[in-house]
């Protein structure tokens, strides 16, 4: 098991911009990349691939929903603690 601290806040409200964060192809130790957890799984990085550039619809939220039970299945990453001021 990996631990590690990570502060970070999105930079636009898109799932594509929380995602990013658990794609293969952003692997820290790979390639310097943002997935700091160095989670990989082909069928995320593939659905990823898929949903990161299509507009808003529901076949999109449709990827996003499969690469979200991906990583809760996998628990591809836990939370430990939020600061209080990033919940609404």
């Amino acid at each position: 098991m990996q631990l590690y601290f990570l502060g970070w806040n999105a930079d636009y409200p898109d799932p594509e911009n929380f995602l990013f964060l658990l794609a293969g192809a952003q692997s820290k130790v790979r390639v310097g990349g943002e997935n700091a957890s160095n989670y990989h799984n082909p069928e995320f990085d593939r659905l990823f691939e898929q949903m990161k550039n299509m507009y808003n619809s529901p076949e999109r939220q449709a990827l996003i929903d499969r690469m979200v039970a991906i990583a809760r299945r996998d628990a591809a990453v836990g939370n430990g603690a939020t600061s209080p001021r990033t919940i609404p």
